[in-house]
């Protein structure tokens, strides 16, 4: 019976020599024996199964254990406690990912190289991401290369990110997305500055919207569209033509690659109105135009947009007219006869008082017809209620004549 228990208890000192010697803060091999829904257990070579509660195996409560290992996994864990109260050894997974992740976050540090990451959740200023294991900042400034108000659109979604501060002692780590997309943003703009040139025809997007005039965005640079580069018309403000957002097809006219300005025109690519304006009005034409700007001198109409012509003063009417804003007002249909047209120059004149005066002289051409109509017409008379003419009685009084 000695000899018996002396046996086993050689042999149960055999079995404990064989087991691996493990202690808290060591790093160990375990194979997954079984994954559960809320721990997974390892078999560690020791004398009690390792459990990794599944707060302990990722960062991602999403995430559930059989999405992470399977059994027959070979994996390293770290030893938290020799005993978690049940007879377990209680390993995490996460600090052994977290030692390993606070080394290439380290390197990457030091050599100014790019992460991956992964934004989990928003939190006040900014969003809380994680990257080889270990929890860093993103601030909400430091995001985006524009101003976002709603971070939530993010979250979920990996992004590459640089480091701009790193404290390991304080399990620090603060990124910036957004040094990255300037950067990228800046050698697209140059590439594009190097291949633009006056003439060249693109499309773009419009981007903002001023008073005078848009910027359009051509794929990396924006370049002005000023409001009198739009049309030939009169435009009192860009949203009569554009809105953000809106596709247009615009010309180069001018480019300061140095100081990446761009000037666009959308009007060099259709027709001057002028280089036909002699085929489509000649001296003497009657038009209807619109009244665009009064000046003391007298008043520009609108003929056809992108051709505007001048009323004189002494031409808007046949009476004295001492200022054209008694007699005109900003955007009324006038009629009006072409006087002159000087293409070279750009000249229409006009005149409304020649319409009057032809008007007036029709008006007594008429009244003269009348008058002579009424001049030719006999005279009627009336006696003993018979009515007669002059020649009438002149006819009687011949007849009488003869008779006698």
């Amino acid at each position: 019976m000695n000899n018996s228990n002396e046996n086993m208890e050689n042999f149960m000192e055999e079995i404990e020599k064989s087991m691996n010697k493990i202690y808290p803060g060591d790093i160990v091999m375990g194979t997954v024996m079984d994954v559960k829904e809320k721990e997974v257990v390892l078999n560690l070579g020791y004398k009690s199964d390792g459990i990794i509660p599944k707060e302990e195996l990722t960062n991602d409560p999403s995430l559930s254990t059989k999405d992470l290992v399977n059994v027959g996994d070979e994996i390293e864990v770290y030893i938290i406690k020799l005993d978690d109260g049940e007879g377990n050894v209680l390993v995490s997974k996460k600090k052994v990912d977290a030692q390993k992740g606070w080394e290439t976050i380290e390197k990457a540090h030091e050599n100014n190289e790019i992460i991956d990451v992964e934004v989990q959740s928003e939190v006040k200023g900014g969003l809380i991401a994680y990257s080889s294991g270990i929890r860093c900042f993103i601030p909400a400034s430091h995001i985006s290369d524009r101003y976002t108000k709603d971070l939530t659109e993010f979250v979920g979604n990996t992004y590459q990110a640089e480091i701009i501060d790193f404290d390991k002692r304080k399990n620090k780590v603060v990124l910036s997305r957004k040094n990255l997309l300037l950067r990228e943003k800046n050698a697209k703009k140059q590439e594009l500055l190097e291949e633009l040139e006056v003439g060249k025809v693109l499309t773009g997007k419009v981007t903002q919207i001023k008073d005078f005039g848009v910027f359009v965005d051509l794929g990396g640079i924006d370049g002005l569209l000023h409001i009198s580069e739009m049309s030939w018309g009169k435009i009192q403000h860009p949203t009569e033509l554009y809105s953000e957002g809106a596709e247009v097809e615009v010309e180069i006219i001018g480019l300061e690659k140095e100081k990446e300005r761009i000037s666009l025109s959308k009007k060099s690519l259709t027709v001057n109105p002028w280089d036909s304006i002699e085929e489509n009005h000649s001296k003497g034409d009657i038009i209807t135009g619109k009244v665009v700007k009064l000046l003391d001198f007298g008043a520009f109409v609108e003929i056809e947009p992108g051709v505007d012509g001048l009323v004189h003063v002494s031409e808007i009417s046949t009476k004295h007219v001492k200022k054209p804003s008694d007699e005109l007002s900003m955007g009324q249909e006038i009629q009006a006869e072409i006087l002159s047209i000087d293409k070279e120059n750009k000249r229409i004149s006009l005149s409304m008082k020649a319409l009057m005066e032809e008007t007036k002289k029709e008006k007594e051409e008429v009244e003269k017809k009348e008058i002579k109509e009424q001049e030719d017409t006999p005279k009627e008379y009336s006696f003993n209620d018979e009515q007669f003419t002059l020649g009438d009685m002149f006819k009687d009084k011949e007849d009488k004549n003869e008779e006698s």
